[in-house]
């Protein structure tokens, strides 16, 4: 079945990040030098309630992760030729740790569902490698409020600059490279035929394609 199949994949992915972060970790805390200074022990215990609500975080991003996943529908031979990668290929295995690790710094439960979505779609072959870090690099940047945004320019097309529409979250979502300016001719009088120009933003090709992971 496909979505067992998908859990088993992600069994995996868990086991890899667990026992990469846990590795990290015993590395800070068994520093014999780090235990000589004495505000390591106040450091300490600082990281290890950190550590356990870090952990809480990831668990509860990595549910969203897995559960976002399983709902696309992935095509089988894409997915075993991934699952077998990840056993042979060290770029593989570092592919998930990154993965892992954008999820462990995620706060909010939609940007770990998005990042679901663009990973679908690269183990799909449908993106390259680089087009997923680009896309989850920007998902990391975005505000929430942007998503809401960007559908909007998804379903109107273009906002007209400083309309009533127009918010200054635009403004974020042009610097992430997701939208183009132009210029868009408006007929101010029918009666008269006078026109106006109005600056206009509106998705381009990476901002469409983008959409597409934003629900």
């Amino acid at each position: 079945e496909l979505t067992e199949a998908n859990s088993i994949a992600f069994d995996n992915f868990h086991d890899i990040f667990k026992e990469f972060i846990e590795n990290e970790m015993d590395d800070i805390i068994s520093n014999k030098t780090l235990k000589n200074i004495p505000v390591f022990n106040l450091v300490e215990s600082v990281i290890q309630t950190g550590n356990a609500l870090w952990r809480a975080n990831l668990l509860k991003q990595t549910a969203a992760f897995i559960s976002e996943f399983n709902s696309h529908k992935i095509n089988q031979e894409c997915l075993e030729k991934y699952r077998e990668s990840i056993k042979n290929d060290k770029n593989k295995k570092e592919e998930l740790e990154r993965v892992m690790l954008i999820l462990g710094r995620n706060i909010d439960i939609e940007k770990s569902k998005i990042l679901a979505r663009i990973f679908c779609s690269y183990v799909n072959g449908k993106i390259e490698w680089e087009l997923f870090c680009e896309f989850t690099d920007i998902t990391e940047r975005l505000f929430l409020s942007d998503l809401w945004l960007i559908n909007l320019l998804k379903d109107k097309d273009y906002i007209i600059v400083g309309s009533i529409d127009y918010d200054s979250g635009f403004e974020r979502i042009h610097s992430l490279g997701l939208t183009e300016k132009s210029k868009k001719t408006f007929i101010v009088d029918v009666d008269d035929g006078e026109c106006a120009d109005e600056d206009i933003i509106l998705l381009n090709y990476s901002g469409k394609l983008y959409a597409g992971f934003v629900k």
